[in-house]
């Protein structure tokens, strides 16, 4: 029987080489993806133990978010707090995109979730 350490640290590293692989793919930035799998990694401490599977997908996931979101929420926040553009804008990205990715493993499930609930109430036959 393998040690679980050994099990996560398989799909990490496997996470990894999908996460730069897609990302390049997409023509997404690798020091984004990094970011986000970093924010991912520390938002992984604190989940159950899960499988390989689901590890790895968690960790695209987040990765990806960042990488994807992090640009668009470093123009709303400078549209939205003006000191924010004191802040040059490659710490600020990979911030953005750091964030991002340690928090989608909260806002994934809270998203399908809201999106559910909201195929159920517009579903045929459903109580308004």
């Amino acid at each position: 029987m393998t040690e679980p350490t050994n099990t996560t640290a398989a799909g990490i590293a496997f996470a990894t080489g999908a996460i730069t692989l897609t990302g390049s793919i997409f023509g997404l930035q690798f020091d984004a993806l990094l970011f986000g799998l970093f924010g991912g990694l520390i938002s992984l401490m604190h989940l159950p133990a899960m499988s390989v599977l689901r590890l790895i997908g968690t960790l695209a996931s987040s990765s990806l978010m960042g990488a994807l979101f992090g640009p668009a929420a470093v123009s709303l926040s400078l549209s939205s707090w003006a000191w924010l553009s004191a802040v040059p804008a490659q710490p600020a990205r990979l911030g953005s995109a750091l964030l991002i990715g340690l928090f989608a493993q909260a806002l994934i499930p809270i998203a399908l979730a809201w999106l559910e609930r909201k195929r159920a109430s517009t579903a045929p036959g459903s109580a308004p």
